[in-house]
């Protein structure tokens, strides 16, 4: 029998998810650890220390650890006095030279996509993804009106350079509104903008240029062309070329980006739409580095595969998958109220998400794990970009990414009818 933990304080357990939240705990050898920890986390924590092999059977709320569906890992904390990050893979982006992490930390939420987070808590947020290990963070100028990019700029410029890669975006003109003008956005609490497309190359730079400022940086690592398509792709049953700028992106901001990533100004050049047809005409045209796929490559919505996904394998270009959880509902599960593809999930979604939960509880993994998890799968796939408004729906995606999903669920998905094979890719 391993010897017990002496646990001095624990200060909150969620039965559900089997959470535990321990101020300082001290192993069997004397070793003392304050930390904010999931269950199971302090055998890892401790584990690190030479001549510590002490093993917690049971974690501090009292669950059995081996029946517990959520064997997690910490977010980040200290042990004697050292800095424990989360141990996130790292992955080159296409044939460029820049490597981002698996998780990375979607911007949206910190523009204030459909409700308002604090200054104070996105600058905590953003602090707390870079002691996490998260070292990929994805914004756009039209992320609440430039609000991203500046609540980023907070924070990132006291970092040490080497230690995040930032992408951002071209393609949306932040234009100031006159007196008494109104703009409707999904966005809330913003400044005072509006957004006019724009691919052309002068743009581009503009672009650039406003990004920077913004963030207080003097260069940033990756940028796509954002939107040519101005978001149709966002239902898929629209004609993807309806509004298609695919001549004026490709003669123009491909131009200026290539430019600068000759230069050495940019380390990587992309292209992210909420479609994938069009992205690979992109693939198909230029020398792109990366693609972001919104909402394309999920458990629910896959008609990015096999396309897309095998042109970039084929092109040697790296894909960000973004929207992973599908507007919500492979976060929250099928409750009342869940979100699909940016609106309210029908009754067939919620059934449909209901048998995957089902087997997701057979196999002992949660549901958002198969959500990154599905993505992070297929070997073009780079880095997943879930978003995140809060530390506790970050500490949740840290979570999901460190568990382990075992290959049978995949093939069981398949068997039971819930994905087509098609959509897992090469093995």
């Amino acid at each position: 029998m391993p010897t017990p933990w002496k646990i001095t304080r624990l200060t909150g357990c969620s039965p559900c998810g089997c959470l535990a939240v321990v101020s300082i705990a001290t192993c069997p050898v004397g070793q003392t650890i304050r930390l904010r920890l999931f269950a199971g986390a302090i055998r890892l924590a401790c584990r690190q220390q030479a001549g510590c092999r002490s093993a917690l059977d049971n974690p501090p709320c009292g669950h059995s650890y081996g029946r517990c569906v959520r064997k997690r890992r910490p977010a980040a904390g200290t042990h004697n006095g050292r800095d424990i990050a989360m141990s996130l893979k790292r992955n080159r982006v296409g044939r460029s030279a820049v490597s981002v992490s698996e998780l990375g930390l979607g911007g949206t939420s910190l523009g204030n996509l459909y409700t308002a987070v604090d200054d104070g808590a996105a600058r905590r947020l953003i602090t707390a993804a870079s002691e996490a290990g998260i070292t990929f963070f994805d914004t756009a100028p039209c992320y609440g009106a430039g609000l991203s990019e500046q609540r980023l700029g907070t924070v990132l410029p006291s970092l040490d350079r080497a230690s995040f890669v930032l992408s951002t975006k071209v393609g949306y003109a932040l234009i100031p509104l006159e007196e008494g003008e109104d703009n409707p956005s999904l966005f809330v609490d913003i400044p005072r903008c509006r957004t006019a497309y724009d691919f052309s190359y002068d743009g581009a730079m503009r672009s650039i240029e406003g990004s920077l400022r913004r963030l207080g940086l003097d260069r940033v690592d990756m940028v796509a062309i954002h939107d040519p398509d101005e978001t149709v792709g966002i239902d898929p049953a629209a004609d993807p070329y309806a509004r298609s700028h695919f001549s004026e992106a490709m003669n123009g901001a491909y131009r200026a980006l290539d430019r600068l990533r000759a230069d050495g100004t940019i380390g990587a050049v992309g292209v992210g739409m909420n479609q994938w047809r069009m992205l690979v005409d992109f693939v198909e045209a230029g020398d792109f580095d990366f693609v972001l796929v919104a909402g394309r490559y999920t458990l629910l919505q896959h008609d990015a595969a096999p396309e897309l996904m095998d042109a970039c394998l084929r092109r040697g270009v790296g894909i960000v998958a973004g929207g992973p959880y599908s507007s919500g509902i492979l976060a929250s599960g099928a409750v009342d109220g869940a979100y699909f593809n940016y609106a309210p999930a029908s009754a067939a979604m919620l059934d449909h998400v209901r048998r995957i939960e089902g087997l997701c509880a057979r196999f002992g993994i949660s549901l958002p794990a198969a959500a990154l998890r599905f993505a992070l799968r297929h070997p073009a796939v780079v880095s997943v970009i879930p978003g995140a408004r809060s530390i506790e729906e970050l500490d949740g995606n840290l979570a999901a990414v460190a568990e382990t999903v075992p290959d049978d669920f995949w093939t069981a998905l398949v068997e039971e009818g819930l994905l087509p094979e098609v959509a897992l890719g090469p093995i």
